[in-house]
Order: structure tokens, then C-alpha cells, then sequence
């Protein structure tokens, strides 16, 4: 029996609006009442159209690719598959190298079989800013995507997006579907208050691996304090993750602070030469975006007024595309925050290092999150797994429901080889306790969050002669 990927959604049309689909394959014909019966008889994509038939597979350019890469052109193949939907800005280096590290994680659970007979498929969308596409901004192409995926190709869980403005956006948008968002790295606080106090029968459907920013703002405040910081300017970016984790600083920090918030790039400007010219000695500067924080800096090095100040930096800070677009002449003025990063000494980690370097030719210790976003995957297939044996078919709150059961129990390793012994359990109603590659993954039944230690970074010498972020002597 096919897993029914439960949605039953008319295509409101806004992607297909936007940026136009393509059509492929030949168009089948059946008197339908819903997409998902038409996906059940002719395959991923196919929808119940205005005159009740169902009409052929479309393809949007932003979620083009897919794995397996003849998803789409072959939806006769893959009818028995569970397909899962993704959301990146493939345009930043970091989102594309996490939509790598899901793809091998769906290489690797095919390969040891699926779950019974069931393959696993992803679609990947992009949500850059991208005249090839369209004339949208980021975050309204990660919503359009985002009801393409539910509405159009009926997904029961989204893999992303990163940011946590677009993770709550996308969750607020789909709120009513029943679709899962498991985000590898969105982590303002304010994400926790959006789902009600879960329980085993009423799961919330918003999840991340990131640990959340009620952690980060204390350790920031007491690193701030130990050093005799007794005044800070905060620039924080408008939106969830700016301004939570400023609340949560400002909750913990016990001396002057002075807050102002940014939502355009005039503003930023604005605030940075007002930061220069307060008697504050440090500038907190809080922001998802690269760019923001790279244009901060190099507009801190062109002011005198920042000659005697020091800066303090965030997670999305913390990579390579900050340090290389920042001025060298701050790194030893620059400090941050973030969750520790991943064990690399840890067996689980070091499988995932190893095969995706492997695979892709690439280090996945330049890039932030990308561990999580592997565990994140993962996490989605045993929550599908569940889900299929508990009822028969793979739904966003089937998955959710089988997410609550990945904290207690026999301890496994988030690695291919225990992907066998991991369903006999789930199979037999009982919990497993899972160790991923980016650490422990204990969920609080409460809020279903995940914790982790924060580590305060510094900008310092790498063994190559180039610069690197490490933990703070």
C-alpha cells in the first residue's frame, strides 16, 4: 500500500504567477477532487484542475532539482516514494552546502533500503533573490516555494528555511496544512512561542536542530560583563532573529544598553554612525544576513569613532564569507557567540565529514549548520518511518508525533548502518535516543527544543595563513 502523503490543497497559482512552470511528461486525464488523489493515481505533481481532471506534473524553476534527479520527469517511477520538500538560498555558499549534506543523507537511506519498499525523494527549492527566476525578494520566494511545495506537490515536511524570520513566515504561512518545518539553523527565541505546548497527541509542527538564542543572549551578556563591558550599543536587524536575541541579551545584561533597530540598508547606515559617536566601548551588532554584518564592519573601519571600540558578533557571523568580506584590520577587536560547534572527534561526525567529502569534494567544517542539516534530514525520515507505521501513511503530524520519540530509549547514531536497527524500534511503538553529527539530540517534550553549550568565538591565525574563527582563549 502507497504511503499517502496527506494534503488536499488547491494551487493557489502565486508561484507558478511569478516566476511561470513548465510542463512535463503527457498529460494524464481522470476525474478528480483533490491534488492528492491525482498524485496517488499519476504521480508527484500532478493536480486536480478547475474542470476536475487531473492535469500533468509542473515544474517550478526555483525547486527545478530534485533527488533523484528524474523525479520529476519520471513521477511514474516514484509513486511509492515519500518526497520531502526543501528550502534554501542556494545563492549563500553555507545553504548550498547544507542542501548537500540533506542530499547525502537521502543517498545513504535509499541505499540501506528505504522503509519498506519506500524510497525517499527531495525537491530542492532556492529562495534567492535571482532575475532567472523572478522579480521576488528572498522572503517572498521562499513563501511562494514554500505553497508550491504543500499546494502543488503535497509534501508533508519542509527541510529549512535557514533564517529565522523565513522559518516563522513559512510556518505561519502553511499553518493550517499540516506541513512539518524542520530548520537546520533558524534560532530567535521568538520561533519557540509560535507553537502551542506540545503533546503526544497534539505535536507542534515547527522544529529545528539549532539550539535557541535564549541560550546565546546570557552567555553573551556574562562574557560581556566578565570583561568589564558596562555600556553596549545594540544594532539589531528587524525580525525574529535580530530582535530575540537582543531581548534575550538585554534580559541578561546588567548594564547600559542602548537598542536600535534596522529594516533597510539606509537605516543600518544611519545606526552605524550613530553607534561611532556614543560613548559606548562595544557594538553589538545582531543580524541573519551576511552582508549586513560585512557592511557593518567595513563601514566601522572607515569611522574613527570606532578606533577605541570593540565588536561583538553573532553565529551568522561565524564562516568564512564574514572573515574574507571584513576588514583584517578589526579581527582582533571582533569577538562572537554561537553554539559550540560539532564534536569533530565525535564517530558520528566524523562518518558524515568523511562521506561528504567524499562525495562532494568539499570541507564541511567551513560551513555552519551543515551538520544540523544533515541530523535535520535524518530526523524527518525516522519521523516518516513512524508515521507509515502508526498510520499507514506519511503525514506532517505523523512525522511530528515520530519526532517525540527520538529522545528516550536505546541509544543510536545518526549513521546509515542504524537505520535497520532504528525502525525495528519505531516499528515496535517504542522510543530511540539519538546522537546526530552536530551532538546530542535531546528535544524538550514541552517545547520541543534542543540544547546545546555556547562557545564564544575570536578571529585568529589558520594553520594555512589565512584567518579563522575559534573558541575565545
Amino acid at each position: 500500500m502507497r504511503p499517502r502523503i496527506a494534503l488536499a490543497l488547491t494551487f493557489t497559482g502565486l508561484l507558478a504567477s511569478s516566476v511561470g512552470c513548465t510542463m512535463i511528461g503527457t498529460a494524464p486525464y481522470e476525474q478528480c477532487r483533490s491534488n492528492s488523489e491525482c498524485r496517488s493515481s499519476f504521480g508527484l505533481g500532478s493536480t486536480c484542475g478547475g474542470d476536475g481532471l487531473c492535469t500533468s506534473a509542473v515544474v517550478a524553476p526555483r525547486c527545478a532539482q530534485t533527488f533523484p534527479e528524474d523525479l520529476f520527469s519520471r513521477p511514474d517511477k516514484y509513486q511509492d516514494t515519500i518526497v520531502l520538500g526543501s528550502l534554501m538560498e542556494r545563492s549563500v555558499a553555507t545553504d548550498a552546502s547544507r542542501e548537500r549534506s540533506s542530499r547525502l543523507a537521502a543517498e545513504q537511506v535509499n541505499e540501506q533500503g528505504g522503509v519498506d519498499g519506500h524510497a525517499f525523494g527531495i525537491v530542492y527549492c532556492t529562495y534567492e533573490a535571482n532575475s532567472k527566476f523572478d522579480d521576488l525578494e528572498p522572503s517572498e520566494a521562499a513563501l511562494a516555494a514554500a505553497r508550491y511545495l504543500t499546494e502543488s506537490l503535497g509534501v508533508p515536511a519542509i527541510l529549512g528555511p535557514s533564517g529565522s524570520d523565513d522559518a516563522a513566515a513559512v510556518y505561519r504561512t502553511l499553518s493550517d496544512t499540516g506541513t512539518l518545518v524542520m530548520s537546520p539553523s533558524a534560532t530567535s527565541p521568538a520561533l519557540t512561542e509560535l507553537d502551542e505546548p506540545a503533546t503526544d497527541d497534539s505535536p507542534g509542527l515547527l522544529w529545528r536542530t539549532a539550539p535557541p538564542d535564549t541560550l546565546q543572549g546570557p552567555a553573551i551578556a556574562a562574557d560581556s560583563t566578565a570583561r568589564g563591558v558596562s555600556e553596549v550599543f545594540l544594532i539589531a536587524q528587524e525580525g525574529a532573529y535580530g530582535e530575540g536575541l537582543a531581548a534575550a541579551f538585554q534580559r541578561s545584561f546588567q548594564g547600559e544598553v542602548t537598542l536600535r533597530v534596522f529594516g533597510s540598508k539606509s537605516e543600518r547606515a544611519a545606526l552605524v554612525t550613530e553607534a561611532a559617536s556614543s560613548s559606548a566601548s562595544e557594538v553589538l551588532f545582531i543580524s541573519p544576513t551576511q552582508a549586513d554584518v560585512i557592511a557593518f564592519l567595513q563601514a566601522a573601519e572607515q569611522n574613527p569613532g570606532y578606533d577605541d571600540k570593540t565588536f561583538f558578533l553573532t553565529d551568522s557571523a561565524a564562516n568564512d564569507d564574514v572573515i574574507e568580506g571584513s576588514p583584517k584590520a578589526l579581527y582582533d577587536r571582533i569577538r562572537g557567540s554561537r553554539p559550540t560547534p560539532v564534536d569533530e572527534a565525535s564517530p558520528v561526525f566524523d562518518d558524515f565529514s568523511a562521506s561528504y567529502s567524499s562525495e562532494y569534494s568539499d570541507d564541511v567544517t567551513e560551513h555552519s549548520f551543515t551538520a544540523h542539516m544533515y541530523d535535520a534530514t535524518w530526523l524527518v525520515f525516522y519521523g516518516s518511518a513512524a508515521s507509515l507505521f502508526d498510520q499507514n501513511e506519511v503525514t506532517g503530524v505523523g512525522i511530528a508525533q515520530g519526532l517525540r520519540r527520538l529522545s528516550f530509549g536505546k541509544a543510536f547514531d545518526v549513521q546509515p548502518p542504524s537505520w535497520r536497527g532504528i525502525l525495528e524500534v519505531l516499528r515496535s511503538g517504542k522510543g530511540v535516543n539519538v546522537r546526530g553529527a552536530s551532538g546530542e539530540l535531546d528535544y524538550d517534550p514541552v517545547s520541543e527544543e534542543t540544547s546545546a553549550p555556547i562557545q564564544i568565538w575570536t578571529i585568529g591565525p589558520a594553520e594555512d595563513g589565512g584567518y579563522e574563527v575559534s573558541a575565545a582563549p
